[in-house]
């Protein structure tokens, strides 16, 4: 009881206190404070915040400082690898995109390089790249490790183009003026394999029978065969016989064991087949052969779209117009492709352009450029992974 009476007294004095001292206590409501207004400096750094902001839409992971001219790009287990035109060797963290490493390798176009692949040919090596006069093997895991070998003198520098010999293990071939030839790179031992003038006499026909006599063999035009490449473990040979003026072209697989052509298909439309394709599939336009069966399928796309390894998923790529504005990605199998299929990217500046630079096991490499305000472009790569 004393002690209440204690704090009521000493209650009553602070008040008196308060009133003495003209201190007098007003509770007012929180005025809103009022916006300010920015200034030029800070509407100039927003602005650069907003450039800064990406040009693609969807679930993507930007590959480091990657703004060079890509060559094309392969998927290991933890990491991407890309081949610049420049000649840079770039692994990036499939994870983060951030650099893991990078070297010098050779430029793209100096060296005729035509091949980049994964291979598991040697030892201590998993992917390689073919040049016109050499076939380095390199490691995903290993910047350091590098072989190379040397190609014959016959062969290196060959004027005949690009992708004008395949080697597989201790074999190698390589187009030459007379046809195909074909050396064990072990002893040495080399033999014309493919001749051209056997193209009239067992090419040919086969040719012309599939198209119901369209094409007449004696019109004195002379064929050769181009770009030999090994196939379906070096067991056959997939090889294009066009004739001189490049009207008419027809691809052939031939079973090295048995000396015999399995199938020729004819394609008189100006387009270059594609192989080899997970080793056993040939692309022409929308038919894909498969080498080790020789069953083929029609794939009735629209223009731009894109098949990922074994035909399992559909890439399918749709832009406003050809300098690759408003880019849209898909994907699908191939029932609901064709239904639509799901959407995984777009650019979303009208001030960009996009372009699928690669398409690896699981992942699309987009390319993107956007105009910047002082004039010329910017360049980033993107991976999205699509499966």
């Amino acid at each position: 009881m004393k002690k209440l009476i204690a704090v009521i007294i000493l209650m009553a004095v602070l008040s008196a206190a308060f009133v003495s001292c003209g201190w007098n206590i007003e509770i007012r409501e929180p005025e809103e404070t009022p916006e300010k207004e920015p200034s030029l400096s800070e509407e100039e750094e927003n602005t650069e915040e907003e450039k800064t902001e990406p040009a693609l839409l969807g679930d993507y992971i930007p590959l480091g400082t990657m703004d060079e001219t890509s060559f094309d790009f392969l998927e290991f287990e933890d990491r991407i690898i890309a081949y610049t035109v420049g000649g840079d060797i770039n692994a990036f963290d499939i994870g983060t995109g951030e650099m893991i490493y990078s070297f010098y390798l050779g430029d793209v176009n100096e060296n005729k390089a035509f091949e980049f692949i994964k291979t598991d040919e040697k030892k201590g090596f998993d992917y390689r790249v073919i040049w016109d006069d050499r076939i380095i093997y390199l490691s995903s895991k290993d910047p350091g490790a590098k072989e190379e070998i040397l190609l014959p003198e016959q062969i290196a520098g060959t004027k005949m183009g690009y992708a004008s010999y395949s080697e597989r293990g201790e074999k190698i071939i390589w187009q030459c003026e007379e046809g195909v030839r074909m050396m064990d790179m072990k002893t040495g031992e080399e033999s014309l394999i493919l001749d051209n003038a056997i193209i009239d006499e067992k090419v040919r026909p086969i040719a012309e029978a599939a198209m119901e006599g369209m094409w007449v063999s004696d019109t004195g035009e002379k064929c050769a065969f181009e770009n030999p490449r090994f196939i379906c473990g070096g067991r056959k040979i997939a090889v294009t016989a066009v004739t001189w003026d490049a009207v008419y072209w027809m691809l052939a697989l031939y079973d090295i064991e048995s000396g015999e052509f399995e199938w020729v298909y004819s394609f008189n439309e100006m387009v270059l087949a594609e192989y080899p394709i997970s080793d056993k599939y040939v692309s022409i336009g929308k038919k894909w052969i498969n080498a080790e069966t020789g069953n083929y399928k029609n794939f009735e796309m629209e223009d731009y779209s894109l098949r990922s390894f074994d035909g399992i998923e559909f890439i399918k790529i749709v832009w406003e117009d050809f300098e690759g504005t408003g880019m849209q990605v898909f994907t699908g199998d191939f029932e609901t492709i064709e239904e639509g299929g799901r959407k995984i990217a777009g650019i979303s500046r009208e001030s960009a352009k996009g372009h699928v630079d690669s398409v690896t096991e699981n992942y699309i490499v987009i390319r993107v450029f956007e105009e910047e305000s002082e004039g010329g472009f910017s360049r980033s790569h993107y991976i999205i992974k699509y499966r």
